[in-house]
């Protein structure tokens, strides 16, 4: 029974860190970055993509048109 709970819990969890990364970014052309700091991104060069799907190339931040992740800065 113990064992029902906890992977109960585990899902919850799980569920609420998905939640929170698909949540959508400030579309005036501001993001946060690793620390949740807010940076404005005005380069036309930056590239953004998903950690994920690094097939998914975008010109600004947002989220992943696969699975919603939020966009990371590509390396360049």
């Amino acid at each position: 029974m113990k064992t029902i709970k906890l992977l109960a819990v585990l899902v919850i969890i799980g569920l609420l860190l998905v939640s929170g990364c698909s949540s959508k970014d400030d579309q005036n052309g501001e993001s946060e970055d690793d620390r949740g700091t807010t940076v404005s991104e005005s380069s036309a060069d930056t590239v953004w993509t998903c950690s994920m799907h690094p097939e998914i190339r975008e010109s600004e931040p947002g989220s992943c048109s696969k699975c919603s992740m939020k966009l990371i800065k590509a390396a360049k």
